[in-house]
C-alpha cells in the first residue's frame, strides 16, 4: 500500500474521530454558554491557560513528546526493543515530573492567584492540579497509539473522552452549580476516564510488539532521549506562550470582573474557528508518523511525493469552513452561543484567517522534526513567541480581545514565512496547481457574500424564523434554535457546494485523491454506479 493510501487510511479513522470530537466539543460549549456565565467560563479558561503554561514541566520532554519521536522511528528500523525501552522511560518520567508539578501547584495555588488579583481562584487552581498526572498517561497512550499507526484506537480514545466531558459536566452542573468547579471536574475526569480507556489499548499493542535481538540500552537511548525532551520542553514553551498568554495578559491587564468575560468569550470563540481544522488535523495525524518512517528508511523520494499530496488535501479540505466564518461571523455566534457572544465576530474572522495560514507550515513542521533539525523549529517558535509577546503589550490594553487576535495574527505570519523558508532543508514542493483551491475558495466567498446580501441573511434569520415561532414556552425557544440552525445550514451546504463546483470546474482533483476516493465509498458499501458517477464528474 502507498504511503498516501496509508495516511488517507488512516485519515478516515481519523475525519470519524474528528468528526464526533467536533460535534461533541460543538454541544459541549454550546452547553457551556447556555448554563454558565461568560464570567464563569473565563474564569475556568484562565487558570487552564497558567496551568498549560506549568505543564511544560510536567516530563521535560521526556513523556508523550519521547514516543510521538521515537516510537514510530525504532518501529521503522524493527528495532523494537528500543520502542518498548522507550515506552518505559516515558511512563517513569512522565509519571515522576507530573507528580511534583501538581504538588507544586497545590501548594502556590493562593500565590499564583493573588498576583493576577484574583484570590478567588485558589482552590480552582488546586482542584486542577491533578491535570499534570492525568493528562500525562493520557498523552503517552495517545502518542504510543499514533507511533503504532493504530487510527482506530486513537479515534476510539478521543471520541470516548469527549462523551465523557458532555455527560460529566452536565451532571455535575446541574447536581453541584453552575460553577468554575463544576466544569473544572467534569474536564479533568473527562481525561481521567479517557486515559484508562486508551491505556488498554496500549499494553495490548505492547504485547503484540515483535520479539527482536538488539540490545536497548538505558544510557545511550537516555542520552538521545534527553536532549531531544529539553528541546521539546523550550520548543512547547514559545508554542504555548503563543497559545495561552492572550488569556493570561487579559487577566492581568483588565480588572478582575472584566477580564473573566474577556476571556469567556475570547476562548469560546477560538474554539469555534478551530473548526476549520477538522479534516487538516485528520491529516497530520496520520502524517506525522508516517513521515518519520519514511525518514528512518532514508525514503525521501517518496516522502516528497506524500508531502505533495498532504498540502494539497490540507488546502482543499480547509477552505470551505473558513468561507463560512468569514462571511457570517456575527450569525453564526449569536445562534450557537447567544447574543453575549456576537461582540467576538472581530475575533472570528481573525482567528479563522490566522489558523488557515498556520496550515501552510505543518509539512515543514513535520518534516523537521523527523529529521531531528529542532534547532530550526526552536528558532522559529522563539521568534513567534517573542513577537507575540511584544505585541500583546501594544495592542491588548487598547484593543483588548481584538488585539490579542490580531497579534497571534501576526506572529503566525512571519512564523509560516519562516517555516516555508526551510524549504531548502526539507526539500518540500508546493503542488504546481496550488493556486486552484485558493482562486476557487475566494470566487466562492464573493459569491456566498453577494448571495447573503441579496437573500437579506440577517432578515430571514431575525422576522422570518422568529415570527414563524409565536410561542415562548420551552419548546418553541427549542423550535426557534432549530429553524435558526437549519437556515445558517442551508448557507453552509451552499457554500460547500460553490466551493465544490468551482474545484471541479479549475479540475483541482488528481487522479489519486480520486482513486482514494472511490476507495473510501466502496469500502463504505456506497453503490458502483454512484462512485463511477463521481469518479467521472471529479476528473472530466
Amino acid at each position: 500500500m502507498s504511503t498516501t493510501k496509508t495516511i488517507a487510511k488512516g485519515t478516515a479513522w481519523i475525519l470519524i474521530s474528528a468528526l464526533i470530537i467536533k460535534f461533541l466539543a460543538f454541544i459541549y460549549y454550546i452547553i457551556l454558554a447556555r448554563t454558565v456565565t461568560p464570567e464563569e467560563i473565563g474564569q475556568f479558561f484562565f487558570v487552564l491557560s497558567v496551568v498549560g503554561i506549568i505543564s511544560l514541566f510536567s516530563d521535560l520532554g521526556l513523556g508523550s513528546s519521547a514516543i510521538g519521536r521515537f516510537v514510530p522511528f525504532y518501529a521503522g528500523q524493527e528495532k523494537f526493543n528500543y520502542v518498548k525501552k522507550v515506552l518505559k522511560i516515558s511512563v517513569s518520567a512522565g509519571t515522576l515530573f507530573s507528580t511534583i508539578c501538581a504538588i507544586l501547584l497545590i501548594f502556590f495555588a493562593g500565590n499564583i492567584s493573588n498576583f493576577f488579583n484574583k484570590p478567588y481562584l485558589t482552590s480552582l487552581f488546586q482542584i486542577m492540579a491533578s491535570y499534570f498526572l492525568i493528562i500525562n498517561f493520557y498523552s503517552l497512550a495517545i502518542n504510543f497509539l499514533v507511533g503504532r499507526k493504530l487510527m482506530k484506537f486513537v479515534s476510539y480514545m478521543q471520541s470516548f473522552q469527549g462523551v465523557m466531558k458532555v455527560v460529566l459536566t452536565l451532571i455535575f452542573l446541574f447536581f453541584f452549580g453552575f460553577t468554575t468547579h463544576s466544569i473544572a471536574l467534569g474536564f479533568i475526569l473527562s481525561f481521567l476516564f479517557a486515559a484508562f480507556f486508551g491505556l488498554f489499548f496500549v499494553l495490548k499493542e505492547y504485547k503484540t510488539l515483535p520479539k527482536t535481538n538488539e540490545s536497548a540500552k538505558f544510557i545511550p537511548l537516555l542520552k538521545q532521549m534527553v536532549p531531544f525532551g529539553l528541546t521539546m520542553v523550550l520548543i512547547s514553551s514559545m508554542g504555548l506562550i503563543n497559545g495561552y498568554t492572550d488569556r493570561i495578559m487579559l487577566g492581568y491587564f483588565f480588572p478582575a470582573k472584566e477580564s473573566d468575560i474577556m476571556i469567556g468569550i475570547y476562548t469560546m470563540v477560538i474554539a469555534f474557528s478551530s473548526l476549520i481544522g477538522i479534516f487538516v488535523s485528520a491529516i497530520a495525524s496520520i502524517f506525522y508518523p508516517a513521515i518519520i518512517e519514511m525518514w528512518a528508511k532514508k525514503n525521501t523520494e517518496e516522502m516528497q511525493k506524500t508531502t505533495t499530496t498532504v498540502i494539497r488535501w490540507i488546502l482543499i479540505s480547509s477552505i470551505p469552513m473558513l468561507l463560512v466564518m468569514l462571511v457570517f461571523p456575527i450569525q453564526i455566534l449569536t445562534i450557537v452561543y447567544g447574543e453575549n457572544y456576537a461582540s467576538g465576530w472581530i475575533v472570528l474572522i481573525i482567528a479563522s484567517t490566522y489558523i488557515f495560514i498556520s496550515f501552510l507550515s505543518l509539512p515543514s513542521q513535520f518534516i523537521i522534526a523527523a529529521m531531528n533539525r529542532l534547532d530550526i523549529t526552536k528558532k522559529i517558535i522563539a521568534v513567534g513567541a517573542i513577537t507575540n509577546v511584544a505585541l500583546n503589550f501594544i495592542f491588548i490594553p487598547p484593543y483588548g480581545i481584538n488585539g490579542a487576535a490580531f497579534t497571534t495574527l501576526i506572529s503566525t505570519i512571519i512564523m509560516t514565512i519562516l517555516f516555508l523558508r526551510t524549504s531548502k532543508t526539507t526539500n518540500i514542493k508546493f503542488p504546481k496547481d496550488i493556486y486552484k483551491p485558493i482562486i476557487a475558495g475566494i470566487l466562492a466567498a464573493i459569491i456566498l457574500y453577494l448571495m447573503a446580501s441579496l437573500f437579506n441573511f440577517d432578515e430571514i434569520l431575525i422576522n422570518f424564523v422568529s415570527q414563524s415561532v409565536a410561542g415562548k414556552d420551552i419548546f418553541s425557544e427549542i423550535l426557534l434554535k432549530f429553524l435558526k440552525v437549519f437556515v445558517l445550514g442551508i448557507f453552509v451546504l451552499m457554500s460547500f457546494l460553490i466551493y465544490l463546483l468551482f474545484l471541479i470546474k479549475f479540475k483541482a482533483f488528481h487522479k489519486e485523491d480520486v482513486e482514494i476516493l472511490a476507495g473510501g465509498m466502496r469500502r463504505a458499501k456506497i453503490p458502483e454506479k454512484y462512485i463511477s458517477f463521481a469518479e467521472r464528474i471529479l476528473l472530466e
